[in-house]
Formats: C-alpha cells, sequence, structure tokens
C-alpha cells in the first residue's frame, strides 16, 4: 500500500473509532462512498480492534485491578486514598500527606503496571521533566517524583477539583463573553507551555479544568513534545494514534511535521465548541490524504453551524444554546457572525501558515472583539475601521449625532424665521410703493391739462 493511501485509511479507522458503535458503519459508508475496497478495508481494521479489545478485556481488568490494591499505601511522602482517573500511560490517584506537618492533597500519577516498557517509561519521564519547566497560574504545577515499591514511575501534580471547560460554562450558563474570558487564559497557559519549546498535541476539554472559583487549569501534557528534540520515540511515529482527531489539526492526522500551529488548531475547535455549542468536526468531512488540500468550507462558521444540522451527537438544541448561553438563538448568530466567526475560521485553517502565529496572538485578537477593536482575522476596510469606531463609541457617537441634529434644527428654525422676517418687509414695502403711486396719482389728475379748467373738489379727487 502506498504511504498516502496508508495514511488516509489510518486516519479514517482513527476517526472511526471515536465514534460509538453505532455510528461507525454509516461513517465509513459515507467516507468511502466512492470507494469500497477502502470502506472493507476500515471496516475489517475496526472489526479486528473489537476482537483485540475483547481478547484484552481480562488483562485490563487484572491492571485496574491491580491499581485498585494500591489505594490506602504509601508512595514515598503520599498516601493514595482514591483512583480518580485513567490515561492511556498512567493511572491517576488522589493523595494526601503522610506525615501530619500539613494538610495537602495532590494528583498522583502512576504507570500502568504491565505498560512500564522502555519506551513508556521514557515518555513518562518525559512528560515529568516538561511539568519541571512549566511554571503557570493555568498549568497544574509539578510536586514531586518518585518510584512505588515496584519500581514504576510516578510524579504528584496539583489537585485540580474542577469540571472541564466547556461543562463549566455550559453548568454556569456563562455569557458569550464570560466564556472567551475564560479562552483568554487557556491561550495564556499554551502561550507559556509553546514560550518553554513544549506543544501539548492533546487539547480538549477535559484538559483544560476550571474550578470552583473560575481559575482556568491545563492539565495532561502526557504526550507533549519538545520542538527540539529528535522524533525518535516509538510512541511519536507512524501507527500510535496518540491524539484525539476530534481536535487534531490536519497535519496532525496526517503524521506531518509537529508545530505550535497544531496547538492553534486544538484552540480554534474549543472555541468554536464554547461559541455554537457543537464541534466543527462533520463526520461527512473529507479525510485523509485529502485534508493536506481542503478548504475552510469543509467546516461552517459557528454563526452558520447553529442552523445546520451536522453530524454531531454531541450538538445541543436551541433550547439548550439559549438556556447556557443567556441569549435567544437568533441573536446568538448576530452576535457570533463577523469577528467571532472569522477568528475560529482563521485559528481552524487547514494550512498551518494561515492560522495564528502564536497563541498570543489569537489571545490578543479576542482582547480587540471585548474592546470593539478591529480584529487582525477580518480583511481591514475603511468601512470596517469606522463599524467598529461606532460600535466601541456608541455613547459618543449618539451623543455627537444629537447635538449635530440639534444645532440643524435650530439653525433651520432661525433660517424659517429669517425667511418670514423678509417676506413681511417685503410686502410692507410693496404696500408703502402702492400708497406712493396713489398719492402721487392725485397730484396728477389736478393739472390743468387733465382737468380742462374745471374745479375738482376734494370729493371729486
Amino acid at each position: 500500500m502506498a504511504e498516502h493511501e496508508w495514511a488516509r485509511l489510518q486516519s479514517l479507522f482513527e476517526r472511526a473509532i471515536a465514534l460509538p458503535e453505532d455510528e461507525r458503519d454509516a461513517f465509513v459508508s459515507h467516507a468511502c462512498k466512492d470507494d469500497s475496497e477502502l470502506a472493507e478495508r476500515v471496516l475489517a481494521l475496526l472489526e479486528a480492534d473489537a476482537q483485540e479489545t475483547r481478547h484484552d478485556e481480562p488483562l485490563l481488568q487484572r491492571v485496574v485491578a491491580s491499581d485498585e490494591e494500591l489505594i490506602g499505601s504509601t508512595i514515598g511522602q503520599w498516601r493514595l486514598i482514591d483512583r480518580i482517573g485513567s490515561g492511556g500511560m498512567g493511572s491517576i490517584f488522589l493523595a494526601e500527606r503522610a506525615d501530619s506537618s500539613f494538610e495537602q492533597q495532590v494528583a498522583l500519577k502512576v504507570i500502568k503496571k504491565g505498560m512500564d516498557s522502555e519506551n513508556v517509561v521514557h515518555r513518562f519521564e518525559q512528560e515529568r521533566q516538561l511539568l519541571a519547566r512549566l511554571e503557570h497560574p493555568n498549568i497544574a504545577r509539578l510536586l514531586d517524583g518518585g518510584v512505588t515499591d515496584d519500581g514504576r514511575p510516578c510524579f504528584a501534580m496539583e489537585y485540580i477539583d474542577g469540571s472541564p471547560i466547556t461543562q463549566y460554562c455550559d453548568n454556569a450558563s456563562l455569557s458569550i463573553k464570560s466564556r472567551l474570558i475564560l479562552f483568554i487564559q487557556v491561550c495564556e497557559a499554551v502561550h507559556a507551555a509553546h514560550r518553554n519549546l513544549i506543544v501539548h498535541r492533546d487539547l480538549k476539554p477535559s484538559n483544560i479544568l476550571v474550578t470552583s472559583q473560575g481559575d482556568v487549569k491545563l492539565l495532561d501534557f502526557g504526550i507533549a513534545k519538545l520542538l527540539v528534540e529528535q522524533d525518535n520515540d516509538e510512541l511519536t511515529m507512524t501507527g500510535m494514534a496518540l491524539h484525539t482527531p476530534v481536535y487534531a489539526a490536519p497535519e496532525q492526522l496526517s503524521r506531518g511535521p509537529v508545530t505550535t500551529a497544531i496547538d492553534i488548531y486544538a484552540l480554534g475547535a474549543l472555541l468554536y465548541e464554547l461559541l455554537a455549542g457543537k464541534r466543527h468536526y462533520d463526520v461527512a468531512r473529507q479525510t485523509g490524504s485529502g485534508i493536506r488540500e481542503s478548504t475552510t468550507s469543509h467546516a461552517s462558521r459557528p454563526s452558520v453551524a447553529i442552523k445546520t444540522d451536522l453530524s454531531d451527537n454531541t450538538a445541543l438544541t436551541d433550547e439548550a444554546l439559549e438556556a447556557t448561553r443567556g441569549v435567544r438563538v437568533d441573536r446568538l448568530v448576530k452576535m457570533l457572525a463577523g469577528d467571532l466567526d472569522m477568528i475560529c475560521m482563521k485559528a481552524l485553517h487547514p494550512d498551518p501558515e494561515r492560522r495564528y502565529s502564536s497563541a498570543n496572538q489569537l489571545s490578543l485578537d479576542i482582547q480587540r472583539h471585548l474592546e470593539g477593536l478591529p480584529v487582525v482575522a477580518r480583511p481591514d476596510s475603511a468601512f470596517y475601521r469606522t463599524a467598529k469606531f461606532m460600535q466601541r463609541h456608541r455613547l459618543g457617537v449618539v451623543a455627537t449625532f444629537a447635538i449635530v441634529t440639534l444645532f440643524g434644527l435650530m439653525i433651520a428654525h432661525y433660517t424659517n424665521e429669517l425667511a418670514l422676517e423678509r417676506d413681511n418687509a417685503l410686502e410692507e414695502q410693496r404696500k408703502a410703493n402702492e400708497v406712493v403711486a396713489f398719492v402721487t396719482g392725485l397730484f396728477t389728475v389736478s393739472k390743468p391739462n387733465q382737468s380742462l379748467g374745471e374745479e375738482l373738489t376734494a370729493r371729486d379727487l
């Protein structure tokens, strides 16, 4: 199989496997409607994966059971209280200090038993090293590291009691403005990682928690990558799907080079979901090698997507949209149309070179939108700048318009008064002229050649 054919087959498989089982066949039929052979290969991979999962079920149960046995034990200075999560490589436990010097709870991550191969251990230790480089209020801090009694590496992180950002926003019925302010915190955390030459590669709601105080925390650098490292790690090579397809950039799906543009795309996908209540990703869009030539037409703008029936079972209904965003759907469409539409589409552009150059630039563009300033995502024009100026200074523009209108009315009033006075003066002059002509006429008829010698009395005159 040619490289591009394999890339397309693998991409289709990854997208299908991320869907519920009852939706996979329909997805494959639609995506491969012009290539029955490709459809058969994808379905065969799905069936093989299902069989492998059933075969590995006892092993998975044993792995979980072995992790459960750690509850109550002590690793270093931490006592494990409960198992609160599981990732691809490790299990996460809620732990507290074993000594009584002070109270502190942490999230302790331990490599799963049976997965502690050389490559996995290397990746796990790399995650620990990456976290040690990061100091930012919106990134969960690394607190400690160590090994279990059976030699598995582990590390303790700041315990974040929060909800995924999309769930938090919907539960709190946050307005569009409040959602954008939260999203700016996410951009700042990602930009801090990029400044340390770290690409997260798996940005999604479940890795971005919001605390009850409204603070954003970025988690899980398990598949993060240093931009300066050599790509010789087997876990990052073709054949290992270490990303979430729905939030993955086209070049990430096709195993392209790792750059910060991958995270910019994921941020665009997250922003899209926060605004429109549905994912930008439509299962019917182009897949495989064709992604590299795709255009923004494959993703509708958020304001359009709200009224579009996409094959996304996570999409909110109109009633849910209104309840979670505190605004009518027609008003929401108007709020998204324009700046926010263009910001999302620029971040989600299939060509990495045409996305925002950094998470900070994306953050600044959203800040400009909130302040009513022109955004870089939209083409510049005198009309657009004027419209933004009027929107930004609405009160001043209205006051100025009112003053100008008042002066116009006053000028019109006084002009009308002057015209009336002029007309009255002309009328009086006409009357005076008529009186003068009449009196002059009296003397005219009294001339001898007019009276012919007759005496004219006052009555005759």
